[in-house]
This record gives structure tokens, C-alpha cells and sequence, in this order.
């Protein structure tokens, strides 16, 4: 009797038990290395639109390139509407890095140099217009800016200015919604 409650037993394990496991494991590997985050408004267009999905690797955090798609949550420097403050009164952003740690960041007649050098953007959809400005970024900071750079609040302005290390979450890594545009977000 007691020899068949064990195998019962151990035949439960092997069907159960490593199912559950494994389970366990992607949703604690999925929750720490990659987020979900929502598209909410136009400031990344053509590039994402406002509604998609996608995933965000915070394992690919430590990689960050220029060119790269970030998402931060920050301490806002002026007054934002409450209705895009999370909980703790913080702004969750997603833009594209365009000046990394030590960079000298100019925009000048609607045109952003790097170091000097005019950057080439092929994802935009139409041309900026801008005040001229400057930054000379930190070996801690970040300049990034929406695709929709008519329609973008970002390091361009004191409400957000450079972003630093810590208020990094991740790198935007692939759009799931709407299933018609899944892939690697470039």
C-alpha cells in the first residue's frame, strides 16, 4: 500500500510538478528582465503609435546605444498634469537616445549634431522645427528625443531635460500589439 502512495505521489510530481516549476521560472525571468509597457500618446510616432504594445528588456539596459529606444520614469522638473503622473508623482517616458554619457548634444536650424557631427535620421516623418540649443551631458546622463519631434516633450525642454542612468527602466525591444506590426523595434 505505502509503495503504490509513493509512486502515485512521484507520478503526480513529474506531471505536475515540473510544469509548475518551469511556469514559476519564465514568469520570475519575463517579470525582471522584460516589461510591458503601452504606447500612450504621439510624441514616438511614425515610429510607435499611441495604443501599441511592446516589451521592454531591462537585461538590455546596460547596452544602450544611440539610435536605441529607452524607457524612463523621472522626476519631472516643472508642472505636469496629474493624468500623466504615475501613483508617486513620477513621468514615464519612451524616446530615442540620441546623445550618450560625455556627448555634446547641438541643435542648430533644426538640425542635431553630435559631437559636432550632423546625425542622420531616417525614421523621422517630417522635418523639426525648434529652438537652437546645446547640452553637454554628464558621464551619467542621456539626451533623448521623441520621432515626433514637432510633437515631443523631452530632453529639449526643462520639464524633462538629460536623463540620467538611474531613471533608466530598459530598451524598447518588440511590438506584440497589434499583431499585424509584431517584430524588433528599430
Amino acid at each position: 500500500m505505502k509503495q503504490l502512495k509513493k509512486g502515485k505521489i512521484k507520478g503526480i510530481v513529474r506531471a505536475y510538478g515540473f510544469p509548475i516549476l518551469f511556469g514559476i521560472i519564465f514568469a520570475c525571468v519575463l517579470v525582471y528582465f522584460v516589461r510591458p509597457s503601452q504606447i500612450e500618446g504621439e510624441s514616438m510616432e511614425p515610429t510607435l503609435k499611441d495604443g501599441q504594445l511592446i516589451f521592454c528588456s531591462a537585461a538590455l539596459k546596460g547596452r544602450i546605444e544611440k539610435g536605441d529606444i529607452i524607457t524612463a520614469v523621472i522626476s519631472p522638473k516643472a508642472n505636469v498634469p496629474k493624468k500623466y503622473l504615475t501613483e508617486d508623482g513620477k513621468l514615464n517616458i519612451i524616446k530615442r537616445v540620441i546623445g550618450a554619457p560625455g556627448d555634446t548634444v547641438e541643435i542648430r536650424d533644426n538640425a542635431v549634431y553630435v559631437n559636432h557631427k550632423q546625425i542622420e535620421e531616417s525614421y523621422l516623418d517630417e522635418p523639426m522645427k525648434t529652438r537652437d540649443c546645446i547640452c553637454k551631458l554628464k558621464e551619467d546622463e542621456w539626451f533623448v528625443m521623441g520621432d515626433n519631434r514637432n510633437n515631443s516633450q523631452d530632453s529639449r525642454v526643462s520639464d524633462v531635460g538629460a536623463i540620467h542612468r538611474d531613471e533608466l527602466m530598459g530598451r524598447a525591444w518588440i511590438r506584440i500589439w497589434p499583431l499585424d506590426q509584431f517584430g524588433v523595434i528599430k
